[in-house]
């Protein structure tokens, strides 16, 4: 479907392209790039996808080059490349952490399309390759887009003991502990949430930006089926800042940062009775 879509996006820029000089600048054919990327956002936004990032390059025939991006699990994602006017193939590879292929675009057109829900959260490889190029070097830029309420599996349907979705349970918990324990000393959420989904035993990381001056917590929740979560935050130095490793499913670690960066917070579902479980760390800030 989001193919069809793009598709005839990218009839439509090439009829309206096809008289341009192509012994343009460079900075032309990034302006080019941007705006056919910039209209596929549009027809995106339509489907409910939201822009999360994007890259740019350039590439003679035949050549590869490899960009990693960092996914959420349980969310949708579609990532979408364009080129510019002497580039009428372009071609897009998506691999996971352990190198294996989850989704490709070959077809013979310049507007490839991938689509993606990855199970867990993790670092995905993104391979562009410029097909065909007329002139060399042919430009390209690609954009990962997320669909807006996608963070969940299709496991999320199941209802458990609360007789309610894992990601309602979830979200209801993170929302009890916000106003129990934050709301009344001056926290406010940030937009930084992460919601995913994890075996009994398994951990993942995730990266957030944390400002010198401000007072950060992060607190924990998952759904009934969850036993025991645990949370580590960890500077950019690798130390550990925080952790809470309590026997309980709402786990918070707190910081006040000495100077601005990035921060990871490791997540361990330290038991799960029905796998898997669904968890969400929201980050609050004063």
């Amino acid at each position: 479907m989001l193919k069809k879509i793009l598709w005839s996006l990218a009839c439509v820029l090439f009829v309206f392209t096809l008289g341009a000089n192509v012994a343009q600048a460079q900075n032309e054919y990034e302006r080019q790039v941007q705006e056919y990327l910039g209209a596929s956002a549009d027809a995106l936004a339509d489907e409910g996808y939201r822009e999360m990032d994007v890259f740019t390059g350039a590439l003679d025939a035949s050549e590869t080059e490899d960009v990693w991006i960092d996914l959420r699990g349980g969310s949708e994602y579609a990532i979408v490349a364009v080129c510019d006017n002497d580039c009428d193939d372009i071609d897009l590879y998506i691999y996971d952490e352990d190198g294996d292929e989850v989704d490709s675009d070959v077809s013979v057109d310049d507007v490839p399309v991938l689509e993606i829900r990855p199970r867990r959260a993790g670092e995905y490889r993104v391979k562009v390759r410029m097909y065909n190029c007329e002139t060399e070097p042919c430009y390209y830029a690609f954009g990962v887009y997320r669909r807006a309420g996608s963070s969940r599996s299709a496991s999320a349907n199941r209802s458990s003991s609360g007789g309610s979705s894992p990601t309602a349970q979830v979200r209801r918990a993170l929302r009890n502990a916000y106003d129990d324990m934050l709301a009344d000393r001056g926290y406010d959420p940030t937009d930084d949430q992460f919601d995913s989904s994890l075996d009994s035993g398994e951990e993942e990381s995730h990266w957030v930006t944390l400002y010198r001056g401000d007072s950060y917590t992060f607190l924990g929740a998952c759904d009934n089926d969850c036993g025991d979560l645990d949370l580590f935050l960890y500077d950019e130095d690798g130390d550990e800042v925080d952790s809470d490793v309590s026997v309980d499913a709402i786990p918070t670690v707190s910081v006040n940062p000495r100077r601005t960066g990035d921060y990871r917070i490791k997540v361990k579902m330290y038991s799960c009775s029905v796998e898997p479980c669904f968890y969400s760390v929201g980050v609050y800030s004063r």
